[in-house]
C-alpha cells in the first residue's frame, strides 16, 4: 500500500524501538482501508539500522491469512512495579503465548542494601523496563511477529516532573515516600477535603499528587518552577519510547487531581498548582 510496514525479527525489535535509539525512531498508528486492526509502522528513516534489521514488507491485512510464513500478530504486555517487570506477549484471543513471557528483578535476591521503594531515578527505572523487553525478544529465538499493541501495567501514585525537553527534574516518587506529611496537614487547613474526596475519591494524603506538590513548592521551589509538566512514570515511560504523553483513566485515579463524575483534571485543586488541565 501507500504506507507499508516493517516486519522485524523479535530479537532485533526491542533494540530497534526501544534500545539506544529509541529517541530517534517514530511510531505512527492508522487504520488501513477495510482494516479492522490498528498498524504499528515506521515513518522516520533510520537508514543503517533500518536496512540491517528489515526482513520483508509487511503484507496487506487481507493478504495475511494465505500467505504461509506470515508473522504472528502479537500485544505485547508490560507490567511495572516497584521491586521488578514483567514483560510478555499475548495472541489475538487474548492468551498469553508458552515461553514469551520474562521478569527483570529490580534488585537481585541477593542485594544486600534496603531497598528504597519511596524515590527512584527516572532514567534507571526506564532503562530497566527497556533491558525487560530486550530479554523478551532475545528470548524467542528469531521468531517473527507482527506487533500491534503495546498495553503497560504500572505501580500507582507515582510522580515525576520533566522540563520542556522532556528530561526528568525529580526522581520518580513513589506511593511510599513519607515527606508529604507537613504538606498533608496543609491541605486539611486550606480545603475542604471531604469535598475534593467526593470529586476525585481521594482524601490529602502522602501518596497522593496533591501533597507532593506541595511540598515540592514548599521544600524545593526552584525545581518546582523548572517543571514543565507532571507525569506518572507510566506516562514518562510513554513520552520516552513515544513521544508524546498519554495516560489512562486509572492512572489519573489515583493522582487525587482527576475528577472521577466528568473524568476530567479537577479545576480547583489543578488550579491551585496552577497545573494546567491540559
Amino acid at each position: 500500500g501507500d504506507h507499508p510496514g516493517t516486519v522485524l525479527t523479535v530479537k532485533q525489535t526491542a533494540s530497534l524501538l526501544l534500545g539506544s535509539n529509541r529517541r530517534v525512531l517514530v511510531l505512527e498508528c492508522w487504520f488501513l482501508p477495510g482494516a479492522r486492526k490498528l498498524t504499528i509502522c515506521v515513518t522516520h528513516q533510520m537508514s543503517q539500522v533500518l536496512d540491517e534489521v528489515v526482513e520483508r514488507l509487511e503484507p496487506m491485512p487481507g493478504l495475511v491469512s494465505v500467505m504461509p510464513g506470515s508473522p504472528i500478530p502479537v500485544l505485547l504486555g508490560i507490567d511495572i512495579g516497584t521491586s521488578g517487570v514483567r514483560a510478555a506477549l499475548f495472541d489475538e484471543t487474548g492468551r498469553e503465548i508458552n515461553g514469551a513471557g520474562v521478569r527483570l528483578d529490580r534488585w537481585p535476591h541477593w542485594h544486600k542494601v534496603p531497598v528504597d521503594f519511596a524515590v527512584d531515578d527516572a532514567e534507571s527505572l526506564l532503562e530497566h523496563v527497556v533491558q525487560t523487553i530486550d530479554a523478551l525478544f532475545a528470548k524467542l529465538n528469531g521468531s517473527v511477529v507482527r506487533l500491534e499493541f503495546v498495553a503497560v501495567s504500572c505501580f500507582w501514585h507515582s510522580l515525576v516532573g520533566v522540563d520542556g525537553n522532556g528530561s526528568a527534574t525529580t526522581p520518580v516518587m513513589g506511593w511510599a515516600d513519607p515527606r508529604a506529611v507537613a504538606a498533608t496537614y496543609q491541605l486539611r487547613s486550606e480545603l475542604d477535603e471531604q469535598t475534593v474526596h467526593r470529586r476525585t475519591g481521594c482524601r490529602f494524603h502522602p501518596s497522593y499528587w496533591p501533597a507532593k506538590l506541595r511540598r515540592l513548592q514548599n521544600e524545593e521551589p526552584a525545581l518546582f518552577r523548572a517543571t514543565r509538566t507532571w507525569l506518572s512514570f507510566s506516562d514518562y515511560l510513554t513520552l520516552q519510547l513515544f513521544g508524546e504523553t498519554a495516560t489512562s483513566a486509572s492512572i489519573a485515579s489515583g493522582t487525587g487531581l482527576l475528577n472521577q463524575h466528568t473524568c476530567e483534571w479537577d479545576a480547583e485543586v489543578c488550579h491551585r498548582w496552577h497545573v494546567l488541565e491540559s
